[in-house]
């Protein structure tokens, strides 16, 4: 997933997976047109399912991606992540959920 951003950075993602219970597997630099910077992220966790990138590594569950990124919305409430353009637009489409 890829996240936009003007705050967080590697600890503070590595910290919001912790919170997930989930694992980082890859964190990428990446640029962005609309925040400082922007990070592409992959969770590994307690899925079932394996991950599309590695086959040693089980995917995060949903659940696990909810909570990581309301723990990144906390601190920064404009990041756009994925299909969510900001913390409004993910607790609309998460049903407030997390």
């Amino acid at each position: 997933m890829r996240i936009h951003t003007n705050i967080a950075d590697g600890p503070t993602i590595r910290h919001a997976a912790y919170l997930a219970d989930a694992r980082v597997f890859r964190l990428e630099a990446k640029g962005s047109r609309s925040h400082s910077m922007a990070f592409e992220v992959n969770l590994s966790g307690n899925s079932p399912r394996r991950t599309q990138n590695d086959r040693d590594e089980y995917a995060a569950t949903y659940d696990q991606w909810g909570v990581f990124l309301a723990a990144l919305y906390v601190i920064e409430p404009t990041m756009k992540a994925g299909p969510y353009r900001n913390v409004a637009d993910f607790r609309a489409k998460t049903h407030g959920a997390y």
